[in-house]
């Protein structure tokens, strides 16, 4: 297990350079790097809409539930502890974020599918990787996340929603079969994966193992089944113009996030946690759910940028505070 230990890290470490260079694959030879993303293991109907248990989807389930592995009983305690300030602060982030990625959209004029998309992105919960930026950064690590997995867990609804009210009128949204999909990726894989952290404990951390290199495969292979087929879409000049969306995003939902802490008053190591949560978007899940909607393949190319830029911002922001935590 430490030869798995060591992989893990070298990939986290690098793991920027590994998605661009999945992408400059994905780009250079499409045919190929296309196959993976047509594998799928079956559908299910529910309620007149068919859920695909597409490759990708799968791999989104094996993320979440790794995720959900990785909380611990003291979490769980932490987020009973502080209901109202947790819940504030996640009303917060997703709002925070949701109304960057529009004023984004609106003030770089994306198109109605490129709009559409910042939309699915700023509407996702935390990323995974947030916990051990705030760690980086010196902030309150229980406290972020915690707010990561109520983010998680209010999802199904949260998302769905959000990007019905802000991208409604560029995109047609189909709100219950949204719902389905992130309940069925994110909700359940989640939910499952925090039951087995509590019934077997410490006992999992071999299994955890194996999870965290099967989860860093996952994003880089959903990357690559999203990046080969929209190939052209993604050359084109309007990418420069999602790089710019991206970034203003995010720099808004830093100063929002920054403003709502003051006002409530948080020391540096809770500010600290807040910032980096909230700006710290699943966008290897927004991948997933723009390729399950089917519809223009411009949608797509936001949360694709978004998951290298994302990263790149973060770390940048994360030495910023860092700097700043004495």
């Amino acid at each position: 297990m430490n030869t798995l230990d060591r992989i893990n890290r070298f990939v986290n470490k690098y793991l920027t350079v590994f998605v661009l260079l999945i992408v400059a694959v994905a780009l250079i030879l499409p045919g190929p790097m296309s196959v993976p993303g047509r594998v799928s293991f079956g559908t299910m109907h529910l309620a007149g809409r068919a859920f695909a248990f597409s490759l990708t989807n799968v791999m989104l389930m094996i993320i979440m539930f790794g995720a959900g592995t990785s909380v611990s009983p003291e979490e769980i305690g932490h987020l009973i502890r502080k209901p109202l300030t947790l819940g504030t602060a996640v009303v917060v982030k997703y709002l925070s974020m949701a109304c960057a990625a529009f004023a984004a959209a609106k003030v770089l004029r994306l198109g109605p599918e490129l709009a559409f998309g910042m939309i699915l992105l700023g509407s996702m919960p935390s990323g995974t990787a947030a916990a051990v930026l705030i760690a980086l950064a010196g902030g309150e690590v229980p406290f972020g996340v915690a707010l990561c997995v109520i983010s998680t867990l209010v999802a199904p609804i949260a998302s769905p929603l959000l990007t019905l009210l802000f991208g409604g009128s560029w995109v047609k949204v189909d709100f219950v079969s949204m719902v389905m999909n992130i309940t069925i990726i994110v909700l359940i894989p989640v939910v499952a994966g925090i039951l087995v952290k509590l019934k077997f404990g410490e006992r999992l951390t071999n299994f955890r193992r194996i999870l965290t290199t099967l989860s860093l495969l996952s994003v880089l292979l959903i990357i690559s089944n999203s990046t080969a087929p929209n190939r052209d879409v993604i050359l084109s000049m309007e990418s420069l113009a999602v790089c710019g969306a991206i970034t203003v995003m995010y720099v808004l939902g830093v100063v929002v996030c920054s403003v709502f802490a003051r006002l409530m008053h948080m020391d540096k190591p809770r500010t600290y946690a807040t910032i980096i949560t909230a700006c710290e978007q699943n966008s290897a899940l927004s991948v997933g759910i723009a390729a399950g909607l089917g519809g223009a393949a411009a949608i797509a190319i936001p949360p694709i940028i978004a998951v290298a830029l994302n990263f790149i911002l973060a770390t940048f922001l994360t030495n910023i505070l860092a700097a700043r935590k004495g």
